[in-house]
């Protein structure tokens, strides 16, 4: 992602519509209680990605234990690098990390099968 974004910099030509360059990054955060809780409600991103490699694109299905072929588990590992699992406060601290390290011009978090997980504030992260 580092070299991406310095390369995009580097390379980007302003126009009249977009004057300077802007980037926007995205992950995913799953945020719990307690880790395991996180990690359970993971599992329904982790299924529609699989899905999604699979050639059976689907909407975020519900969180549910799955036990992932080693080949899926890679893809899964490699695909999700940027989802952030844990309590709030940790996830809201690797996401300041995050944007401290790769400085996005702009800043998204990715959807959850719930509703009510999708509303819920992370601690320290502040609009600028």
């Amino acid at each position: 992602m580092e070299e991406a974004l310095a390369l995009y910099r580097q390379c980007f030509e302003s126009s009249e519509r977009l004057p300077k360059s802007c980037a926007m990054l995205a992950v995913n955060a799953i945020i719990g209680e307690i880790l395991t809780e996180a990690q359970h409600a993971a599992t329904s991103l982790e299924q529609h990605f699989v899905a999604l490699c699979r050639g059976c694109p689907t909407q975020f299905p519900a969180s549910r234990s799955v036990l992932w072929s080693e080949q899926e588990q890679a893809f899964i590992n490699r695909t999700l690098r940027y989802m952030f699992t844990g309590t709030a406060d940790v996830v809201a601290a690797r996401i300041s990390a995050f944007i401290q390290q790769y400085q996005p011009d702009e800043f998204m978090i990715g959807p959850l099968f719930s509703q009510a997980a999708r509303r819920r504030p992370l601690p320290g992260l502040h609009r600028d």
